[in-house]
């Protein structure tokens, strides 16, 4: 996780037990892959990979 100055820091253990932490992040992990995954497409269709 990041703090407010975008510094990674770790996740108490606490909080990765606490279900609506845990669906948050799956759902930020999820989203970020298929950004990814959009851009990708993208440069493939415009010929830049």
């Amino acid at each position: 996780m990041q703090d407010q100055n975008g510094v990674l820091q770790i996740a108490d253990d606490e909080l990765l037990e606490d279900p609506a932490v845990t669906s948050a992040v799956d759902e930020e992990t999820e989203f970020n892959a298929l950004v990814e995954e959009e851009a990708a497409l993208l440069d493939s269709l415009l010929g830049k990979r």
